[in-house]
Parts: C-alpha cells; sequence; structure tokens
C-alpha cells in the first residue's frame, strides 16, 4: 500500500471491514449497519432510542429505522416506558440474542485475522493515536 494519509487509510480499512462482515454476517440475516444497535441493545436492555442514538454516535433517524428493522425481523421488541407514556425500551428477543453470539463469533474471528502479525505494542500504541485522534475530533465539532 502507499503512504497515505491517516483518515484515508481509516476510511479504506473501514470499507474493507464493511464488506468483508456484511458478508460474513448475511447468512444471520444481519449487517455491519444493524449489528452495533443489536449488540448495544443486548447490552443495554431496557435501553432507550435516545440513549441508544448516544451511544452509538448515530442521529435519531437513522436510529430509528435500524430499530424498526430490528422489530420487524424479529430481533427485538419494543415495551412502553411506564415513566413516560410517548416512548419506549427496547428489549433483545430470543432470536436477537442467538444472532448475538453468532455476531460476536464473528467479529471475535475477523479481530484475529486483521490482527495476525501485529504487536501487542503496535496495537497499543495504534489505539493510543487514534483515541487521540478522536478526541481531537470531538473538540473541533463541538467549536
Amino acid at each position: 500500500m502507499k503512504e497515505k494519509e491517516l483518515i484515508q487509510t481509516v476510511a479504506i480499512i473501514y470499507r474493507y471491514q464493511i464488506m468483508i462482515l456484511n458478508q460474513r454476517l448475511s447468512k444471520y440475516q444481519m449487517t455491519t449497519g444493524l449489528a452495533p444497535f443489536l449488540l448495544s441493545i443486548d447490552t443495554n436492555p431496557g435501553t432507550s432510542l435516545i440513549s441508544l442514538s448516544r451511544e452509538l454516535f448515530i442521529d435519531k433517524a437513522t436510529t430509528t429505522k435500524a430499530v424498526t428493522k430490528l422489530i420487524d425481523g424479529g430481533f427485538i421488541e419494543k415495551m412502553a416506558d411506564p415513566a413516560d407514556r410517548r416512548a419506549f425500551k427496547l428489549y433483545i428477543t430470543p432470536k436477537g440474542k442467538d444472532i448475538c453470539r453468532e455476531v460476536r463469533v464473528e467479529a471475535s474471528i475477523f479481530r484475529e485475522e486483521i490482527l495476525e502479525g501485529c504487536s501487542q505494542e503496535d496495537y497499543k500504541a495504534t489505539l493510543k493515536v487514534l483515541g487521540q485522534v478522536f478526541e481531537n475530533m470531538r473538540k473541533i465539532s463541538s467549536h
């Protein structure tokens, strides 16, 4: 690979990740667009749309579309929030729980494959640099 700028390299890695994982997740009727929502709801039962949007850094309209697809697919269910009749809480279904297990296995295998040949020190250093880049972007976006 030719020397590239950091952001361009991250974008290329992201596109490859999406392509590979979508192919692997298709057998579970899941996509990389829906998986983060499903996994978050599994980890945080009873979460709300707003909390989900904040956690994943995704706008409310996109979150609503993803949640609707997950409900229609039978992966999650929504229940009225007794504290606020206009809101609802999101819960994983048994089908969704099964898919979460499979998605986590696929993600673990993928992680091992992509980090092959990378030392733990290089991995930690990369995360540190990317974490700083992320914090800098957050500062810029809040101006």
